[in-house]
């Protein structure tokens, strides 16, 4: 028996520059497909996407750090953030 951690995992790290931000940030999403490989029924095909990327954030504006398909659909998940200073 093999254990598979499917999903999606978020990493970030957040350095303050003044007023704004520097977001340093990797995604990653998994998931197992309908079908088998060839090699053996019990062999399962994993489904990865990785996103990864430093951007600059400025206070109460919105910014896409990407878009992942989702699989066996046709539609997609737009990954963005939002910085907003605490009261």
């Amino acid at each position: 028996m093999t254990y598979i951690d499917v999903g999606m995992n978020f990493d970030a790290t957040l350095t303050a520059m003044g007023d704004n931000a520097m977001l340093k940030s990797s995604v990653e999403q998994s998931s197992i497909a309908p079908e088998t490989s060839g090699v053996g029924p019990q062999d399962p095909i994993v489904r990865q996407t990785s996103l990864k990327g430093v951007a600059l954030l400025a206070p109460g504006k919105p910014q896409v750090l990407g878009s992942l398909d989702i699989p066996g659909s046709t539609t997609h998940l737009d990954i963005e953030v939002l910085m907003q200073p605490l009261p």
